[in-house]
């Protein structure tokens, strides 16, 4: 009985004590698991976010706006109406309706190409929209391509520009004329002449292809804005690479590889989603664009729908774009793709202290996820240099102290 007692006692003490080591080691996994740690943001780039438009009432409104378009269509033909619903959506989606927009197909069997000019007028040549038309995306990139001409004061700048290459053209036609002519001595200053007209001349034409570099990258964004895919602006592109085609130093457009790499460059810089909601916005607080049908029977009119009489279109800088894709990758808690191109913006204006405010905040938390050291440093350089550039900032005296207190418990 005894042995039994005794027996039962042991069984106990041990069931005991083994329940107050589980419940010990419990609390040391709460208290470890569950703390999570904060990362700051005093959401000094709130101004750049726009968030999604409600659902529901947005697809209420495309609703609404779909028994519009119907009385459009009748007056319409197929090609045309395909054209006028992309265009549509890129007008509403940007904000561009501040003034009437032409817009039409122009026949010609042989010329694979789209053209911006006149002020308000868009044309897409027979030859290129039939070989894209059943590609939304691609009719989107063309039109929003020649709409970035407008927007960023293109046209007017080509026309100048090709102003002064014909006048060359012609003075040089001129020289060759009498080069040919004259005598051996004359000759070698005809050709010297010559030499520096080419040498002007080749200048011009290298403005012409930034141009049409610009019009690519600023497409991305407007057509991204209007809900269409940017990946696939490239296919068009590709398709032009397929065409004959002698790049010279006195083309007006460039070599179809360097335009590949220019928007492919571009769609790694921009936030897809935001410009996405940045659009769903402008659409859902605007109306749908009605026509009239032009006297030339080609072209249709986009009519004005706002009070606005000027262009309000503000092409976003390189560093906006970081910006924007840095922060929002922080909000995700992507830190690495967050550091990657707050540090890109840096470089870009190493006068702006926001990316190294937040890049401190990146550093900061990396090193309270896995106390390395380096990573302390870091927010520690960062703040440093921020401060050097907005001494006064509150965030930046406040993230300073905490980076310092960090500091001093490592060296105690």
């Amino acid at each position: 009985m005894k042995r039994l007692f005794l027996l039962s006692f042991i069984l106990l003490l041990f069931s005991n004590t083994a329940y107050s080591a589980q419940n010990e080691n419990a609390n040391i996994s709460n208290s470890t698991e569950y703390t999570t740690i904060k990362k700051k943001d005093p959401k000094i780039f709130d101004k750049y976010i726009i968030k999604e438009t409600d659902k529901t009432k947005y697809q209420q409104k495309i609703s609404a706006d779909n028994k519009k378009y119907s009385s459009i269509k009748n007056q319409l033909n197929n090609d045309q109406y395909n054209l006028y619903r992309i265009f549509e959506q890129i007008i509403r989606a940007n904000n561009l309706e501040y003034q009437n927009w032409r817009i039409g197909i122009k026949r010609t069997a042989t010329n694979v190409n789209a053209s911006a000019g006149s002020a308000n007028l868009i044309l897409i040549n027979s030859a290129l929209y039939d070989s894209i038309y059943n590609d939304k995306d691609a009719v989107a990139f063309v039109l929003s391509h020649e709409m970035a001409h407008f927007l960023l004061n293109h046209t007017n700048k080509s026309a100048k520009i090709i102003y002064n290459i014909d006048k060359l053209e012609h003075k040089l036609k001129g020289l060759k004329y009498y080069a040919k002519s004259s005598s051996s001595k004359n000759e070698l200053i005809y050709l010297s002449s010559i030499s520096t007209l080419n040498i002007k001349l080749n200048r011009l034409y290298k403005k012409l292809r930034e141009m049409e570099l610009e019009a690519d990258k600023e497409a991305i964004s407007i057509m991204a804005r209007a809900g269409y895919n940017p990946d696939n602006a490239v296919s068009v592109i590709e398709f032009f690479e397929k065409l004959p085609n002698i790049d010279t130093a006195k083309s007006s457009h460039p070599d179809n590889l360097e335009r590949i790499n220019n928007i492919s460059k571009e769609i790694s810089l921009i936030d897809k989603e935001s410009l996405k909601n940045q659009g769903q916005a402008n659409i859902f607080n605007s109306d749908v664009v009605s026509i009239k049908k032009s006297t030339d029977k080609y072209t249709f009119v986009m009519n004005a729908q706002k009070k606005l009489t000027l262009n309000t279109y503000v092409a976003d800088s390189n560093e906006t774009k970081l910006i924007l894709k840095a922060y929002n990758y922080y909000l995700d808690d992507d830190m690495e793709q967050a550091e990657l191109n707050f540090t890109e913006a840096f470089k870009l204006n190493k006068t702006n202290y926001a990316p190294a405010l937040y890049l401190s905040y990146i550093n900061e938390y990396n090193y309270l996820c896995s106390e390395d050291i380096k990573k302390l440093k870091r927010a520690n350089y960062w703040i440093k240099k921020a401060k050097k550039l907005s001494p006064s900032d509150k965030n930046i005296s406040k993230q300073e102290k905490d980076i310092t207190s960090l500091l001093n418990k490592i060296n105690k």
